[in-house]
């Protein structure tokens, strides 16, 4: 098989994303004007999401120039989010990447995942996306960007999302583990405020609990924020998101401890 060119190789990345992240918009090969230099700056791939109050704005740079990326290389990038005023940043490279380039992504001020995939890798991304379901209830779920879903079968959970390259028990122990779960409505429980209140039972019985609820996202959905934290346990932190459908609740889970 032919190696792919450089255009091939960003319009198959753009391609994946698509796929990954239906409800954003993503364009190939975009220009933006620089807020800081003042010029056109060149995009890879461009994706958009969020809301016109809340605009969020992912840069990715395909790299495919047949060797390693370099610090030389991430600074650049890094320079370049700023310009264009990106929330995150993303390099694909199929070649790896320096130890001094990854020690570079990873302690700057902004959110930038350094990805080592060829074309065939990226097509078989682990888990960017899922479909959870349990007695007939399901959701499309997109993981963050540099997460993944990992739908295996485990007791007590449908599906747990943690960061690429991490293990399950890794990503507990960092406190950046989130897991989702399924209530079926039934009598008492037929929306988010009675399935809360029936939660709250058990929840104050627990030595110090402190429980506070937000409201959602305005959208198509209801949908409400609890912070479960225990006032003998400061360090202790619990924040549970839910999401009303008509059969069911979505639960959507972290604990930082």
């Amino acid at each position: 098989k032919a190696k792919p060119t450089w255009k091939q190789y960003e319009q198959e990345i753009a391609a994946h994303f698509r796929t990954a992240y239906p409800t954003a918009t993503v364009r190939h090969n975009v220009h933006l004007m620089g807020a800081h230099s003042m010029k056109p700056r060149q995009i890879d791939v461009l994706i958009e999401a969020g809301s016109a109050e809340f605009p969020i704005r992912i840069v990715v740079e395909a790299r495919n120039k047949g060797r390693k990326l370099d610090v030389i290389a991430v600074d650049a990038f890094l320079t370049l989010l700023k310009d264009v005023q990106a929330h995150v940043g993303v390099m694909v490279c199929p070649f790896g990447y320096t130890r001094a380039a990854i020690n570079q992504a990873r302690n700057n001020d902004r959110d930038i995942y350094l990805e080592v995939l060829d074309l065939a890798d990226l097509m078989d991304w682990q888990g960017p996306t899922a479909i959870p379901y349990s007695r007939g209830n399901g959701v499309s779920l997109i993981a963050p960007l540099g997460w993944v879903v990992d739908g295996s079968r485990q007791p007590g959970t449908l599906a747990r999302l943690y960061e690429r390259g991490r293990t399950q028990d890794q990503a507990i122990e960092r406190g950046e583990f989130m897991y989702i779960n399924f209530w079926t409505k039934a009598d008492g429980t037929s929306d988010i405020p009675s399935l809360l209140d029936h939660q709250r039972q058990y929840l104050e019985k627990t030595p110090g609990a402190l429980i506070e609820i937000a409201d959602g996202i305005n959208g198509r959905y209801k949908t409400r924020v609890r912070i479960f934290s225990r006032a003998d346990h400061p360090e202790f932190c619990e924040i549970t998101g839910f999401v009303e459908y008509d059969d069911f609740i979505l639960i959507d889970r972290k604990s930082v401890v």
